[in-house]
């Protein structure tokens, strides 16, 4: 079975884990008539199940770990059963590689890279405040070019982290 058809199948397996009642319904349209699990059968199912729902929001993280040849069909078909489902909103996390990329052109977007002054801005203030809270607990016994300097190095080890992830 494709990593589509997997993915598919965890969705499916998920919603139904959140709404019981869902269980005849699959008995009754697919179980009993024999109907064989594969990728069309579980767009479908999956597109009836979220029409049982008000509000649903999908996240699909580390698709850039699946098999590139992968990413189109997943992306297509995923988009083809969320845009169908007004109750459904769809965030998809991955690396910014091609066949990714080009899949989702036409879909909002955010890139972390792009966001790389706030977040270090926003990480500067974490550390700051953290080495900041340390030092009262200590009395303020850790002189300020000591703090300046842990403060440097945490942040250019978190910055190895950050692109490294990006």
């Amino acid at each position: 079975m494709e990593v589509t058809a997997y993915i598919f199948k965890s969705i499916c397996s998920q919603l139904v884990r959140m709404s019981s009642e869902l269980v005849p319904f699959l008995y009754n349209d697919y179980v009993s008539k024999g109907r064989k699990v594969v990728p069309s059968t579980l767009k479908e199912i999956l597109t009836q199940l979220l029409a049982h729902f008000e509000d649903v929001h999908l996240i699909l993280d580390g698709i850039d770990e699946l098999p590139q040849g992968e990413h189109r069909t997943l992306i297509k078909t995923i988009c083809a059963v969320t845009d169908s489902s007004p109750s459904c909103k769809t965030l998809i996390v991955s690396q910014d590689i091609p066949s990714i990329a080009t899949s989702l052109s036409k879909k909002q977007r955010m890139c972390i890279s792009e966001e790389e002054a706030c977040i270090r801005h926003d990480m500067d203030m974490v550390v700051d405040g953290s080495l900041r809270e340390i030092n009262n607990m200590h009395e303020g016994f850790i002189e300020e070019p000591v703090l300046q300097d842990l403060k440097g190095k945490i942040l250019e080890k978190a910055k190895g982290q950050m692109i490294h992830g990006i």
